[in-house]
């Protein structure tokens, strides 16, 4: 899977971009036809203590997402990974019905 990340008022270091690799490579075992995932990493505007997490994956089919708010970007990250790992089983659910 291919992992394009984008951080919007956040710095983007080397340690951020393994550690999001990380965490949206964990979804891998639960759907091995990920194509592609778009990580956005941003301060929301409302108050600057506050991060947002958007993960979009490209299936065949179909694009799931997820976005979460929390006090840190890794908080928010691991958030929007959860949301996936549950939109993931309707996925597959989904799919075993035809």
């Amino acid at each position: 899977m291919k992992v394009n990340l984008e951080t919007i008022d956040i710095q983007h270091t080397d340690a951020l971009t393994e550690y999001v690799n990380e965490k949206v490579s964990k979804l891998d075992k639960y759907l091995d036809s990920i194509v592609a995932a778009d990580v956005t990493l941003k301060k929301t505007q409302d108050s600057e203590d506050t991060h947002m997490a958007e993960v979009r994956l490209n299936v065949p089919g179909e694009t799931l997402f997820a976005s979460s708010t929390g006090e840190s970007a890794g908080k928010a990250l691991g958030d929007a990974v959860d949301a996936l790992k549950r939109q993931i089983k309707k996925y597959k659910e989904k799919l075993s019905t035809y």
